[in-house]
């Protein structure tokens, strides 16, 4: 492999793990951890209820790892669990009103400036990247899985 192309490959996983510590250092300053944050963005931007295994498969976490954020954030009384009718172990994950109040004050902030962010692209470039960073996992997936 070319020393470029290492170097290139080196700016682009520094650059995932920015952004990724961008959104760990605004979880912490908010007093969450990474994964209670991703699950109150998500239940902030959601349209539709979300269950536990829904927020594990959206988010990439394991199953425990959302189980004892979600335990977390109930005993901070930001979200509750409500049974599914007619689904067994099946719970839906929602706001209370503290929550509500604690995502309008601290989390859709930061949706508001990824929003203005990403808006400073064209159309066309918020496509491109899209389309690129699609591409690349899909890439990495074949790759990761010809070296077992």
């Amino acid at each position: 492999m070319s020393e470029k192309i290492e170097q290139e490959l080196m700016l682009l996983n520094r650059l995932y793990k920015e952004e990724d510590e961008l959104y760990r250092d605004y979880a912490v300053k908010i007093g969450v951890s990474a994964t209670e944050f991703w699950i109150l963005y998500t239940l902030c931007t959601s349209v539709e209820p979300c269950s536990q295994r829904m927020l594990s498969e959206l988010w990439f976490y394991p199953k425990q790892t959302i189980n004892s954020a979600i335990r977390k954030l109930m005993g901070a009384a930001l979200v509750v669990l409500i049974p599914v009718e007619g689904r067994r172990n099946q719970k839906i994950v929602r706001l209370t009103d503290k929550g509500e109040a604690f995502c309008s004050e601290k989390v859709r902030p930061l949706i508001k400036a990824e929003n203005t962010a990403f808006l400073q692209f064209s159309e066309e470039e918020r496509a491109l990247i899209l389309t690129l960073f699609k591409k690349q996992i899909n890439c990495l997936k074949i790759e990761f899985d010809r070296i077992d």
